[in-house]
C-alpha cells in the first residue's frame, strides 16, 4: 500500500525500516510466481529472491515524486548480486505512472551486476535525467534475471537535482582530477599511480599506471578507481 502525497526532490530512499519501503514503493510480481521484491530486515535493503522455475519479471516502483521541466536530476543507488557466479540483471526505468506500461524510458540496463564480494567492482550507480513537463513521475527497478540465479539487492536510493560534478577529487594524497568530456575521459595525477576504469556492467575498460590518462569512451557512467578511492564520472 502506497501512502501520502507526491514527494519533492531531494528524495532519500534509505530503507531504515520495512515501512520505508512498503509504504512508499509499489511491488509488482508480474509473473505471479510469489518470488518478488521484499524487505531485508537484517541489511535494511530491498531484495529480489530467485525462482528455480521462472525468470524474474518483478518491479519495484518508486513513490510519486514532483519534477520540474528544465531541471536536470540524478538518480543514484547501490545494487549488487549475492553471487559472482550467478549474476543478476536489472533495468532502471522512468515514466509517468506506477505501471510497467507507463515505464517507457530506460535509464540503465545492467545485465550482469557485480557481487558485493568482488574486489574493486562497481556497486554504486548514478544516471542523469530530465522530464518533458512539470509533473509527477516514477522511477523503477525491474528485476529481469534469468531463472535460478540468487539474490538481487538494492539500497541507498536517492534523487537529487544535478549540480556541477564534472571534476571530482579522488584522493587526499595529492592532486587528482577526473573529468568526463564529449566522448572522452581525462585523468590527471600529481604523482604516478595505478588507475582503473570500469563501465556500469563491471567491465574493466582501462588499467593504467602513470600521471595522465586521456581515452575515448562511449557516453555513459564510469567508475574510476585510484588506490583505495573511487568516483563516478559521466562521459557525454
Amino acid at each position: 500500500i502506497v501512502i501520502g502525497t507526491p514527494l519533492d526532490v531531494p528524495y532519500d530512499g534509505t530503507f531504515k525500516t520495512a515501512a520505508d519501503m512498503y509504504n512508499y514503493f509499489t511491488i509488482l510480481d508480474e509473473n505471479q510466481d510469489n518470488y518478488t521484491w521484499a524487505y531485508d530486515i537484517d541489511n535494511r535493503l530491498a531484495v529480489y529472491s530467485y525462482s528455480q522455475e521462472n525468470s524474474a519479471d518483478d518491479w519495484l516502483i518508486s513513490p510519486p515524486i514532483n519534477y520540474k521541466k528544465g531541471k536536470s536530476y540524478t538518480l543514484s543507488f547501490s545494487a549488487f548480486s549475492s553471487s559472482k557466479t550467478y549474476k543478476e540483471s536489472l533495468a532502471v526505468t522512468f515514466g509517468a505512472d506506477k505501471t510497467p506500461e507507463a515505464q517507457e524510458d530506460l535509464l540503465l540496463s545492467l545485465n550482469e551486476l557485480s557481487a558485493n564480494t568482488e574486489e574493486d567492482a562497481p556497486q554504486s550507480y548514478s544516471v542523469d535525467f530530465t522530464v518533458p513537463e512539470d509533473g509527477v513521475y516514477y522511477f523503477a527497478f525491474y528485476a529481469c534475471s534469468e531463472r535460478f540465479r540468487e539474490y538481487l539487492r538494492v539500497k541507498d536510493i536517492k534523487v537529487t537535482e544535478k549540480g556541477a560534478t564534472a571534476v571530482h577529487s579522488l584522493t587526499s594524497d595529492g592532486d587528482v582530477m577526473v573529468k568526463g568530456g564529449d566522448s572522452v575521459l581525462e585523468v590527471r595525477l600529481a604523482n604516478a599511480a595505478n588507475v582503473r576504469v570500469y563501465n556500469l556492467a563491471g567491465r574493466l575498460m582501462a588499467d593504467y599506471t602513470g600521471t595522465e590518462l586521456h581515452m575515448p569512451l562511449p557516453k555513459g557512467v564510469y567508475m574510476v578507481v585510484a588506490g583505495d578511492n573511487r568516483t563516478k564520472v559521466v562521459v557525454k
